[in-house]
């Protein structure tokens, strides 16, 4: 009967075992025991490496050592930790993934990964909870910020560039949570970015934001040109920050304001009441602290004289600029 379940090795008593002085041995009984013999030496481990684990091993408490000389073990404890003491882990490097929709790093076959290609990215695949990924990208695209699904600092969408890394953590079911993300910086001290609107802007219904869509000139990609039309520098600072807009055809007497807002609040405004039913220009500039990871600012417009509005190119004005003073 080999091994019993619980790891007992039991043989079929025969004329073999126990064996009585004077007892003749059955050879149909010899081969049974033969039998068991080799099903429970196949099920134990070969100190050359063989065999094949197919089940899990409960150490119950004890010690696996790594090494000969003890240098290095793993403890499991009562408490179901793991303590790893007298040495290192050493990770191995899995392979690249070509970004896709779903890039699925959980099936990575090593815990950092170079992710490459410019696909945006909605999801990281599914992998048990606690499964831990860190990652490297090869190229620009854009990160989907999803409450659930792949949760990321500052619930917000990262404009991701070559060379930035960040560290993943599963938290199962297709769920994932960004715990770190460090860009890839080289301190700027010059023009940061200049974006503008090549034509016009015919949705100001209310306190809405100004949608600058061309990227001029941005020396960290930090601008957000799709999606929030905002911009989050990468480099913690004071940033001054300047914009101009053209109201397209106002009637006299119209309420206009221009704001910069930071993380959705007004940090400096300005209004105007225009004089003539014509275009009318506006501009407005302040300097903010911004920490480098979630502090955004953008432009918003405001006409209080009526329901909608439109703004008028061409991008000489209708720009946004901002640059890095300290």
């Amino acid at each position: 009967m080999a091994r019993d379940g619980s790891g007992t090795f039991n043989y079929t008593a025969t004329s073999v075992a126990p064996a009585a002085s004077g007892t003749t041995i059955e050879s149909g009984d010899f081969n049974t025991t033969m039998t068991e013999i080799k099903d429970a030496l196949t099920q134990s481990l070969s100190k050359d490496g063989q065999t094949v684990i197919t089940g899990t091993i409960d150490f119950d408490g004890n010690a696996l050592i790594f090494d000969t000389d003890g240098d290095f073990t793993a403890q499991a404890n009562n408490d179901d930790q793991l303590d790893i003491t007298g040495g290192a882990i050493n990770e191995a490097k899995g392979a690249d993934i070509a970004s896709a929709t779903t890039t699925d790093i959980g099936a990575s076959n090593g815990n950092f990964v170079d992710i490459t290609g410019t696909t945006t990215i909605t999801g990281l695949g599914t992998v048990q909870a606690g499964t831990r990924r860190i990652v490297q990208f090869d190229g620009a695209l854009t990160l989907t910020y999803n409450a659930t699904s792949l949760i990321l600092p500052g619930n917000v969408n990262i404009l991701v560039k070559a060379g930035d890394i960040a560290e993943f953590v599963s938290l199962g079911g297709g769920n994932w949570v960004c715990v770190n993300y460090q860009k890839d910086l080289v301190k700027p001290d010059k023009l940061i970015f200049h974006v503008n609107i090549a034509s016009s802007q015919s949705n100001i219904t209310g306190v809405d934001v100004v949608e600058f869509s061309n990227s001029v000139f941005d020396t960290s990609s930090d601008f957000d040109t799709i999606t929030n039309y905002r911009y989050t520098p990468s480099v913690a600072g004071k940033y001054f920050f300047t914009s101009t807009i053209n109201w397209a055809s106002v009637a006299s007497g119209d309420n206009l304001f221009l704001y910069i807002y930071k993380n959705g609040s007004p940090s400096a405004a300005i209004e105007m009441i225009a004089d003539t039913a014509s275009q009318q220009g506006m501009n407005i500039s302040t300097i903010l602290d911004m920490n480098g990871t979630t502090d955004y600012v953008d432009v918003r417009a405001e006409n209080k004289g009526r329901d909608t509005s439109a703004l008028a190119g061409p991008g000489s004005l209708l720009f946004f600029t901002g640059y890095m003073v300290d």
